[in-house]
């Protein structure tokens, strides 16, 4: 049976406490600094036994610039001066580690006021430390993505923005004919499309990181999303003379897909496979069932792949060898954006090739549907006949608002432009027209006041208003569309998608 309080002094049952604590260092200190007691507690945190600590002086448990600069002899004068010192440091332990502590001194004095010694209290906070640092890493690793985000969102507008007007004026270039012009008008478009493709997959890189690109699947056969990767890949296939061998029926292998991010994927391994074949080399594209799965393999008899590059081929900024003139270019992004565009599909790709100089095999395969759904078509065609209609642009930017003005002209269209939401309002009255493409980043008022003004206009509550945007990622589309726009077009705009809305207005 214990003893009961009556039956033990002050000093027993105090040295009983200290020494069942074993979260603190608990100790006491002569006049001099040296250590005269020592609990558990001080042994776990610093290490010592107290036979090996008891008469040392405690500067042994300050780093060695902080006794230099008589760090120790501060402390004790401060808690002699003031009867107690705090502070938080390093401290270091039996094996040399470092600590963070917290440490109190407490001056002890007899009844007559006379000092006796010191109490000294350290916990051990590297812990709370740590975990404190890991917050704010962890905050400014958010941060940091956050700034990213938005750096490429912008980089992306002011990218998309003069690519526009290239993209249109080429468009109306092939309309009016190229006579004698055949190759150069070649080059412009195998060189924009290159750099609208590299625009596209370093945009995607954020969404694709932070999981928040959005899908919208629909069951297609993989025919077609195979040629649809072809024609996209097609530029750059014949400006090499190299030929493209397809083992792919035209139907019987349908897939649950997002239809335009699979083209991606496929067309991305198509450049990639063109990019490291020959001149004249040849490519091969073959489709197969496999039970649950259909599998796309994508071969090449180009410059094979070094085995030590394999694992690490999908990573993002990872590229075969190039010399200084970085001939074959790219970013390095683009099989990073293809593995993460097929791993959100519930699919896998992976990547076969026997070494240097013999061809490389990438394979993708995607969950087979179970049946061809009755969805909207893939592919829209231009509509054979056109409809004359009325078309208002609002563009501030001059050149983009010109050419596509002159290519909707083209068609017949009736078209008129506005630079700013006042013009908008004021042609937008006047003309009533039939379809609105509206720039969202308007010098005045932005595209979303202008569209909601528009629509109170009597007669255009319901008419088609389209954003068109240099923002192109998921939630951007998806705020147009919860602010009232009819769709959201990314810049540099697909004409034919334009001449496609234009025309299949009722």
């Amino acid at each position: 049976m214990g003893l009961g309080p009556d039956e033990l002094d002050d000093a027993l049952a105090f040295r009983l406490f200290v020494e069942s604590v074993k979260d603190y260092a608990i100790f006491i200190l002569d006049t001099g600094g040296r250590v005269a007691t020592w609990n558990p507690g001080a042994e776990r945190i610093k290490g010592y036994r107290r036979t090996e600590i008891v008469g040392q002086h405690f500067s042994i448990f300050y780093p060695p610039e902080d006794v230099a600069a008589g760090k120790t002899e501060m402390e004790l004068e401060g808690a002699e001066r003031d009867g107690r010192f705090e502070d938080e440091g390093w401290r270091v332990r039996k094996d040399g580690t470092r600590f963070w502590a917290n440490v109190i001194i407490t001056a002890l004095r007899a009844p007559d006021g006379k000092l006796i010694g010191f109490g000294k209290v350290t916990r051990d906070l590297t812990q709370r430390v740590k975990m404190e640092q890991e917050r704010l890493q962890l905050a400014a690793s958010q941060e940091a993505d956050k700034r990213k985000d938005e750096f490429l969102a912008i980089m992306g507008h002011e990218l998309r923005n003069p690519l526009a007007p290239m993209v249109t004026a080429l468009h109306i270039i092939k309309l009016r004919g190229t006579t004698g012009l055949e190759k150069e008008v070649a080059v412009l478009d195998r060189q924009l499309r290159h750099m609208k493709r590299l625009v596209d997959d370093l945009l995607d890189v954020s969404g694709l990181l932070s999981g928040k690109l959005k899908l919208a699947k629909k069951q297609v056969e993989v025919a077609d999303i195979v040629a649809r990767g072809i024609e996209v890949s097609m530029p750059l296939i014949e400006s090499k003379k190299q030929s493209v061998r397809l083992v792919v029926q035209k139907s019987g292998l349908p897939v649950d897909v997002d239809p335009e991010r699979m083209v991606q994927v496929f067309g991305n391994l198509l450049n990639n496979a063109s990019k490291y074949a020959d001149e004249g080399g040849h490519l091969t594209i073959r489709a197969s069932g496999e039970g649950d799965r259909v599998t796309v393999r994508f071969e090449d008899d180009g410059s094979g792949i070094p085995a030590e590059l394999i694992p690490r081929l999908f990573d993002l900024f990872s590229q075969g060898k190039q010399g200084i003139d970085r001939r074959l270019g790219g970013l390095g992004i683009g099989l990073a954006v293809a593995r993460r565009l097929v791993d959100s599909h519930g699919g896998e790709i992976s990547v076969e090739s026997e070494g240097a100089g013999r061809g490389s095999c990438f394979i993708v395969r995607l969950p087979r549907a179970d049946h061809l759904s009755a969805n909207t078509p893939f592919a829209t065609p231009l509509p054979p006949a056109r409809s004359l209609k009325k078309v208002l642009i609002v563009e501030d930017n001059k050149d983009s608002a010109d050419m596509m003005r002159v290519a909707l002209e083209l068609r017949g269209h009736v078209v008129e432009v506005g630079h700013d939401a006042a013009e908008a309002m004021a042609t937008a009255t006047r003309m009533k027209p039939h379809v609105v493409f509206l720039d969202l980043s308007l010098p005045d008022v932005d595209g979303y006041e202008t569209q909601r003004r528009l629509r109170a206009i009597p007669g255009l509550a319901d008419i088609p208003i389209i954003a068109v945007s240099g923002h192109a990622r998921g939630s951007d589309r998806q705020k147009s569309l919860d602010s009232g726009f009819t769709e959201h077009l990314s810049k540099p705009v697909d004409m034919d998608r334009i001449h496609a809305i234009v025309e299949g207005i009722k």
